[in-house]
């Protein structure tokens, strides 16, 4: 077993990625979903974050999962695209390991 212990930001982030299905959302929603849910998971963690610094770190966490996002779906022209190549892969993958 490791000892490796995933980003709550990331391990947010994927999930938004993996359960997109909504094709008129723009990056900047998603990103911004992301980033709410990230706040509302500090939030239950109990850290406290003063609300003069609130939209800086909103802007930094904004910059982070956009990075995350381009480095994710690199090769894809929208998250669109991106979730259809993935549903093609885990087909062939399913498909591979019934043979």
């Amino acid at each position: 077993m490791s000892d490796l212990k995933l980003d709550p930001l990331y391990v947010i982030f994927e999930q938004h990625l993996y359960d997109f299905n909504d094709d008129t959302d723009t990056e900047s929603a998603f990103i911004d979903k992301v980033v709410a849910d990230y706040l509302k998971f500090l939030q239950a963690c109990g850290a406290v974050v003063p609300r003069k610094l609130v939209a800086s770190i909103s802007e930094e966490l904004r910059d982070q999962v956009q990075r995350m996002l381009r480095k994710k779906i690199y090769g894809c022209a929208n998250m669109s695209e991106f979730v259809e190549r993935e549903k093609k892969s885990r087909q062939r993958r399913a498909g591979a390991s019934r043979k």
